[in-house]
């Protein structure tokens, strides 16, 4: 097998560098495939978490009760 260590995959414009440094410990195309999954997998759960912390939760409550009250109006009967 070829090494290339300065292999580093892009996907839109992100590296998956966790993935080729746990493949550089000795676990080849495993270890890299594991890196980008489990890492990936932190990062996003990461991110989502605080997106959801930083949510304001009654704001969107209110908005959601002002969606379903308008589509839940019957429609305006025609006097034609």
């Amino acid at each position: 097998m070829v090494s290339t260590p300065h292999f580093q995959p892009e996907v839109c414009g992100v590296r998956g560098e966790l993935g080729v440094k746990v493949s550089e410990v000795g676990r080849g195309l495993g270890g890299m495939w594991a890196g980008m999954i489990f890492g990936g997998t932190t990062l996003q759960t990461i991110i989502l978490a605080f997106i959801t912390y930083r949510c304001d939760w009654e704001k969107e409550a209110t908005k959601a009760r002002m969606h379903v009250e308008k589509w839940s109006e019957p429609p305006p009967v025609s006097q034609s």
